[in-house]
């Protein structure tokens, strides 16, 4: 396993990038004096690990900003809002305007959604299982949400996978792995171990969506010191390579705070309640 503890998330990323579009793999735009020695892919992946250890909750306030184009043309969409998360397979996030809910995005064990309660009110609904059919519509999202939390970071690397050779490049001064069966690129600061840039990879080796992260704060959790918070990224940006689109988050005040962290965020049959949504579209319906 590339991705410990997180058995379905290999599978769902594979599925995603099969179904996107890619370019040939770009370097990581940070340029940084070369590292003088390179580590074993081992010891990169336990220095990487330390800091996503720690990283099973987060609550944070988020201004968001999402650019895409479809069919109708292009669609910019901005709020602000909360990114909540519980790993491995709890996503919420909020988007509003003037104190209003406009956008809400999320996802649980099996089902994504996104609601739309501009105008009368919509929600999309789809399963994880169908994601490979052809008969599945796309979320109307830049990047789909199921992606986020992998790649901001929060995946957990396997120190004993053999990757393919070579194991570990320097590119403008960044280790860069590609961890296996993650069908995933990682360009990681030689200093901190935290990931700058974070590629999707297709069958071919092509970057169907790609996050650069900057930024990165501690994030308050109880009972930990200081010292051994771990560090997030609070500006995020992710491109979908293919489609012309762009999720931007910027997070603050993060922490694991469970006062915050309620389990009705993630309960579609809840928020379709507290939303009322006047129509409901199944993205599997043929």
């Amino acid at each position: 396993m590339g991705i410990c503890n997180r058995s379905v998330w290999p599978v769902v990323l594979t599925l995603l990038a099969l179904l996107l579009t890619g370019c040939p793999p770009q370097r990581p735009d940070v340029v940084r004096q070369p590292p003088l020695t390179i580590p074993p892919y081992r010891e990169l992946a336990l220095r990487y690990n330390v800091n996503t250890a720690g990283l099973e909750k987060l609550w944070s306030r988020a201004t968001v900003d999402f650019n895409w184009r479809d069919e109708k043309g292009k669609h910019h969409q901005q709020g602000e809002g909360n990114l909540i998360m519980v790993l491995p397979d709890k996503l919420a996030l909020s988007v509003g305007k003037l104190g209003n809910t406009v956008f809400w995005v999320g996802y649980d064990a099996q089902r994504y959604w996104l609601f739309d309660l501009q105008d009368d009110g919509v929600v999309m609904v789809g399963r994880h299982e169908n994601l490979s059919k052809l008969t599945t519509r796309s979320l109307p999202v830049p990047v789909h949400p199921l992606l986020w939390p992998t790649l901001m970071g929060f995946v957990h690397l396997d120190p004993e996978a053999v990757p393919s050779e070579p194991a570990v490049e320097v590119i403008d001064g960044l280790y860069v792995i590609e961890p296996p069966n993650t069908s995933l690129r990682l360009a990681l600061d030689p200093v901190t171990a935290l990931p700058r840039r974070i590629d999707l990879l297709n069958a071919r080796g092509q970057s169907v969506v790609i996050a650069r992260l900057s930024e990165h704060q501690r994030m308050n959790i109880a009972g930990l010191a200081p010292a051994a918070q771990p560090w997030v990224p609070t500006r995020i940006e992710l491109q979908n390579v293919g489609q012309d689109g762009t999720v931007k988050l910027r997070l603050s005040d993060l922490t694991d705070d469970t006062d915050r962290i309620r389990d009705k965020a993630f309960d579609l049959e809840k928020l379709i309640k507290a939303h009322k949504p006047k129509e409901r579209i199944d993205l599997d319906a043929e």
